[in-house]
């Protein structure tokens, strides 16, 4: 072996890896911007938006829907009309529904709703189930009815359901929708006032 041989040559080892810190800064701008997308995204494309511009297209106006904590949905147009409604169990009468119109005592409301128009008609329609049968529900409309000053129009029966119309001077009126559904009496009650 000669002295070359014996020299060792040094072996080239890697560098160590530098350890990188992750660029937090970068991550909190794209997630900021990112949150403030879907933010605009969600103004644009939320349910209310969604409702508001179709009904303008299909009406040739501005509407407003406002979505209340209490379930109560309000449509509003410019001429000062308004549709607002509640359905399922938080159901309650409009404010504005009259007294002398009056719902059963067991009365499970499912549906409320109020519409005003123009020169100052009003429609409101409630929708109820009860334990009672058609022909009880017939019966009690036509009583309390008259007991409130309305007049009987006409009592319709067509088997599985019955309807009951009055009538109270020139304008307002009611009709009572029965019907059996499943096992309950479904009742629809409908006011027409001016």
């Amino acid at each position: 072996m000669n002295e070359q041989d014996s020299e060792q040559v040094p072996v080239a080892t890697p560098a160590p890896a530098v350890a990188t810190k992750p660029n937090v800064t970068k991550w909190l701008i794209i997630a900021a911007v990112v949150l403030v997308a879907f933010a605009g995204l969600r103004s644009i494309f939320s349910p209310e938006n969604i409702v508001e511009r179709a009904i303008e297209n299909q009406v040739g106006g501005d509407i407003d829907i406002d979505y209340d904590e209490d379930g109560t949905v309000t449509y509003e147009g410019t001429d000062g009309e308004q549709f607002s409604m509640t359905a399922g169990d938080g159901a309650e009468l409009p404010d504005n529904w009259p007294s002398t119109v009056p719902v059963m005592d067991d009365a499970k409301i499912t549906y409320a709703g109020s519409m005003t128009g123009g020169m100052g008609t009003l429609g409101l329609t409630a929708v109820f189930t009860t334990d009672a049968s058609k022909k009880e529900v017939v019966e009690y409309y036509q009583k309390e009815l008259v007991d409130n000053g309305w007049t009987i129009a006409g009592t319709m029966d067509f088997g599985d359901s019955a309807m009951v119309t009055a009538t109270k001077g020139e304008n307002d009126s009611v009709g009572v929708t029965i019907a059996n559904d499943n096992g309950e009496t479904s009742v629809t009650l409908s006011v027409g006032q001016q």
